[in-house]
């Protein structure tokens, strides 16, 4: 029996008025239920706790790069080596991933960025058919955080695969490989910033440069997609 299970993150919203944030990234995170991960979750739980994090906790991305609760506190070196430790656990992992990246100035209305998402998911599932149909079963893992990818996975995953998917609703302290798809996410959402000029104080601050984002972080990560 073999499973697959799909991790589910996104980044950016769907105002379609908010012309300072026009992009949004959607990411799916793939892993073989075959392929052990125990070694890799005790090395990043050991990690955590050498840096005084308690391993139930989740560890989240995007407000460790803001300075944003729970690491308001937080040391910049502290910071560093929380970053650093969940990059090596993330590069160590026999995982996939997929992230769209989607300009809502290239639609002209709401429904429009939507059926552009739905179409590009599906196209996506249609041309790796064969990858997904080697599993008997798949399972969505998603904290239903926005209606819209909810209803994007019930009209993708869920119609193409049924009666062999099941949505489950999770969150990233049950799963250590959401707070993985958070990360990538996280990066993805970065990185696209960066190429197109927008990157945050917030990023430069943390990452330092494009350059040093993409030697430190961004690089690792190309083995790893779909």
């Amino acid at each position: 029996m073999k499973t697959l299970s799909v991790m589910i993150d996104e980044a950016g919203n769907f105002d379609m008025q908010l012309a300072s944030n026009p992009i949004y990234c959607l990411t799916l995170v793939f892993h073989d239920q075959n392929d052990c991960i125990e070694d890799q979750i005790d090395y990043f739980e050991k990690g955590l706790v050498s840096l005084g994090q308690d391993p139930r906790k989740a560890v989240h991305t995007s407000p460790l790069i803001r300075r944003e609760p729970p690491y308001q506190n937080m040391g910049r070196e502290e910071m560093s080596k929380l970053m650093a430790l969940t990059t090596i656990f993330v590069k160590k992992l026999p995982i996939k991933y997929k992230a769209f990246i989607f300009n809502k100035r290239e639609s002209d209305s709401y429904n429009a960025f939507l059926g552009k998402m739905n179409s590009e998911v599906r196209m996506f599932i249609q041309d790796n058919l064969a990858f997904f149909q080697s599993f008997d079963n798949i399972i969505i893992y998603y904290d239903r955080g926005q209606k819209e990818i909810s209803d994007l996975l019930k009209a993708t995953f869920e119609e193409i695969f049924k009666p062999n998917i099941e949505m489950r609703l999770a969150f990233q302290y049950e799963y250590k490989l959401l707070q993985v798809a958070d990360y990538i996410c996280t990066m993805e959402y970065s990185k696209e910033k960066w190429d197109t000029g927008r990157a945050t104080n917030s990023e430069i601050t943390f990452f330092g440069s494009r350059r040093l984002f993409i030697k430190r972080y961004y690089v690792g990560l190309r083995k790893l997609k779909f």
